[in-house]
């Protein structure tokens, strides 16, 4: 099902795509928003995101870009959804705090051989 027939918007899928997210990483993330948890499986066929490629995407969407959650006790394994709220606030502090870690190095860099040329 695609995300306009689910009543999402196309800015909503540009402005995800602007934060960081891949196109399957987008169709995996709205499709648990807007159907609730889901297996691989069935998270595979609502999203279009090929079986073969949906673990290494969930994978990414919960370990490193915070996304959904994965709920261990169920066999087989089903995946949440967390906010919208707490995605990206968790996306924007990463992206906070990379930008500070880039610009430190940055200035720490540059500032002295900027200063040797221009005195």
């Amino acid at each position: 099902m695609e995300q306009e027939e689910r009543g999402i918007p196309e800015n909503v899928k540009v402005s995800l795509k602007r934060i960081g997210l891949t196109d399957y990483e987008i169709s995996i993330y709205l499709a648990l928003v807007s159907e609730g948890a889901m297996d691989a499986r069935k998270l595979s066929d609502v999203s279009g995101v090929p079986y073969s490629r949906i673990y290494n995407i969930l994978s990414i969407l919960e370990k490193e870009k915070s996304f959904i959650i994965k709920e261990e006790e169920s066999r087989p394994s089903k995946y949440h959804a967390k906010s919208p709220d707490e995605a990206l606030l968790i996306a924007k502090q990463e992206m906070l705090k990379d930008y500070e870690e880039d610009s430190n190095l940055v200035i720490r860099e540059l500032n002295p051989i900027y200063q040797k040329k221009n005195l």
